[in-house]
């Protein structure tokens, strides 16, 4: 064996350990809370006591639904998302929001432990930000 290829073979493990962390967004997700602020500098807050959401992403696709307060079907999307650095990109391929097939929402994307915060990057003068917190193993059914 050549002396060298040792040598390549600890750069291309090192440049691999110096590259920019990814985040790892695959598997269940429940929603935590969200704010959403208008143009006109109103702002609504939205907690679990409101509605009840949860985001499942494999490698390449996402599912969320959600029901309200009252136990009812409030809607759900479905579609391949991307993720490349910070920015994670949905694209609505189903939807119960007609309106909403076809487009594509961005967010500015980070996990700190179990939370993940979702910024959303809109054309709309309107913000809105998500926090979602990280099931692992099974979890009880939630009653409001």
């Amino acid at each position: 064996m050549s002396p060298i290829l040792p040598f390549f073979v600890l750069l291309s493990l090192g440049a691999s350990l110096l590259a920019e962390p990814t985040q790892d967004i695959v598997g269940t997700w429940e929603f935590v809370s969200a704010k959403t602020t208008s143009s006109d500098g109103t702002t609504v807050e939205v907690t679990t006591h409101d509605l009840r959401s949860t985001k499942i992403l494999n490698q390449t696709h996402f599912c969320v639904i959600t029901r309200n307060a009252d136990g009812s079907f409030r809607h759900t999307n479905v579609g391949p998302y991307h993720l490349e650095g910070d920015l994670y990109t949905e694209t609505l391929e189903y939807s119960t929001n007609p309106n909403w097939i076809g487009s594509d929402v961005a967010y500015k994307s980070r996990i700190e432990g179990d939370l993940w915060y979702i910024d959303e990057i809109g054309i709309t003068p309107s913000s809105r930000g998500e926090v979602w917190r990280r099931v692992w193993g099974t979890r009880d059914a939630v009653e409001f």
